[in-house]
């Protein structure tokens, strides 16, 4: 980063009017990946000192900023970090004092308006590639609401790689299988990957179907979605040999989202993954020796339509 832009912030937050009761100003500059250490020479202040923090010299700013000087000015450079706030000796004076952070992560969150949080941070440095592009940060901002919490973060940053606005599972999911089932040649998936998201898709598909194979498959994904959705219609016997893809306490889950994708315009996608499943769990032969009542209830199986055409002698 430009240090001439940090030298400009500073100085106009040491120039700008001071806080009712205010005599002075002192700012906190954190740095704890002491990404600046070495640049803090080429910083020129207007009205204000300039002290760094090494470890070792904490009484001395102490006894300097509540003692020995109490009219100027001061940037204390920081980039030390404490797990627990009774550690910092200069706890006290933080709390009366100013914060600046010039780093990437801090720049990236002032310009999408995310909270300055540490769990907020920590996710953003997480997807430090995914932001280091301004098209990609525009994503982002373009979205209806500004993400507030790493949940809606992560939702975010898929809804963006998907190409989507609205940042929801649903349309996140329907995006991934849409650009197939294979993890190696689908760009959506392998656009989690390269940006480190892949963990959070796997943990949402977990959360919402019940799906948890260690090694996340897309396949045997659609298949756990397809057939735990159609145990709302058929019976459980009816799909003997197949439990490792049912989940029946995301039962409602997975059928919503088969029925809301079957009814859109745009469901060949869906007709095409059901069509994989059923070979891949030779389901018309299975269908096949069910009865109408079986499965007349049950729409979400291009087989099952065939079967019933047939049995009715349609076909």
């Amino acid at each position: 980063m430009d240090i001439e832009y940090i030298e400009t912030q500073l100085n106009g937050r040491f120039n700008a009017p001071l806080p009712e009761y205010y005599r002075r100003r002192i700012i906190f500059w954190q740095d704890e990946e002491r990404e600046f250490e070495d640049k803090l020479g080429e910083i020129q202040l207007e009205n204000a000192k300039l002290i760094a923090l090494t470890g070792s010299n904490t009484f001395m700013v102490k006894k300097l900023l509540s003692n020995d000087d109490l009219s100027s000015n001061y940037l204390v450079y920081n980039p030390l970090s404490f797990e627990k706030p009774d550690d910092d000796w200069l706890i006290d004076i933080k709390l009366y004092s100013e914060e600046f952070r010039a780093d990437l992560i801090s720049i990236w969150m002032n310009e999408l308006g995310l909270p300055s949080t540490f769990e907020m941070r920590k996710q953003v440095k997480h997807y430090r590639a995914f932001f280091n592009d301004q098209r990609r940060r525009a994503k982002i901002a373009s979205q209806p609401v500004v993400p507030a919490t790493p949940a809606q973060l992560h939702l975010a940053v898929m809804a963006a790689i998907c190409g989507v606005k609205t940042p929801r599972p649903n349309q996140i999911l329907q995006n991934v299988f849409c650009a197939g089932l294979d993890k190696d040649s689908n760009p959506i998936y392998q656009g989690f990957v390269k940006y480190k998201a892949q963990e959070a898709f796997w943990a949402m598909v977990r959360q919402g179907t019940g799906y948890c194979e260690e090694e996340g498959d897309l396949g045997h994904l659609a298949m756990h979605l397809l057939l735990t959705a159609a145990t709302k219609t058929l019976l459980p016997e009816h799909l003997a040999g197949l439990e490792r893809f049912l989940s029946l306490p995301h039962q409602a889950y997975c059928y919503d989202f088969v029925s809301d994708w079957l009814r859109s315009t745009e469901n060949q996608p869906l007709y095409e993954m059901a069509r994989y499943v059923e070979e891949q769990a030779q389901l018309p032969a299975r269908f096949s020796r069910l009865t109408l009542e079986d499965l007349v209830d049950t729409e979400c199986f291009p087989c099952i339509h065939e079967i019933l055409l047939t049995k009715l002698g349609c076909i």
